[in-house]
């Protein structure tokens, strides 16, 4: 009913039929084109994002991912003051990874998002004073109309987080497709593979927008 709800919404706010038609259609083929590369690991990561204008394009913003880690099941929760204009916007943020024994982590997060008619770019960067590890994610990708509806992205992700005691790092690299199921409904897949003896993974993003 909540899923039902939700759909029913999302298509009030702008999502067109032609979108979900196109979603039920293409997402069974991309699961089961990842599921022949062997991943080794499978991910999936529930994300809300939200923002509120208070004056000329300054806003708050706030972010939660249900788990932001996957194999840990920490969560993130961050907020902050934000800076938006037309194609473009700025988030700077604090907040906390809550560990799934409640256990919190404090992080400083800066988020960014910029879009063409070519393409769009997102990045964000964080820190942990405490750990002393650096955390930054990119994405770089090519928005896909189909009779002049907007389908969805094609692109691809990299993330890196350097554990700077350790004098360590993680590195990922790989595509996904980013499914526009409404305005602010969205559904990504990705494939990321790893550096080193770190597992390969499937990671499957939820984005609600509010």
């Amino acid at each position: 009913m909540l899923f039902n709800n939700l759909m029913i919404s999302c298509l009030k706010k702008g999502g067109s039929m032609r979108n979900f038609r196109a979603f039920f259609l293409v997402f069974p083929l991309i699961l089961a084109i990842f599921s022949q590369i062997e991943a080794e690991e499978t991910q999936s990561r529930i994300i809300f994002h939200g923002h509120r204008e208070i004056h000329q394009g300054w806003s708050i913003s706030a972010w939660s991912i249900f788990p932001n880690i996957s194999a840990n099941r920490n969560n993130l929760v961050i907020a902050g003051p934000s800076y938006y204009q037309e194609n473009w916007y700025i988030e700077g943020m604090a907040g906390q990874v809550v560990k799934e024994q409640g256990q919190g982590s404090f992080l400083l997060n800066i988020r960014s998002f910029y879009k063409s008619c070519l393409f769009h770019a997102w990045a964000e960067v964080e820190y942990f004073p405490e750990e002393q590890n650096l955390y930054w994610f990119a994405q770089l990708d090519f928005p896909v109309n189909v009779r002049g509806d907007f389908l969805g992205k094609v692109g691809v992700e990299t993330e890196d987080t350097h554990f700077l005691k350790a004098g360590k790092n993680s590195l990922g690299l790989g595509p996904h497709l980013i499914f526009s199921v409404a305005d602010n409904f969205t559904i990504i897949t990705a494939y990321q593979w790893r550096r080193g003896h770190e597992k390969d993974f499937v990671r499957f993003y939820t984005v609600i927008d509010f």
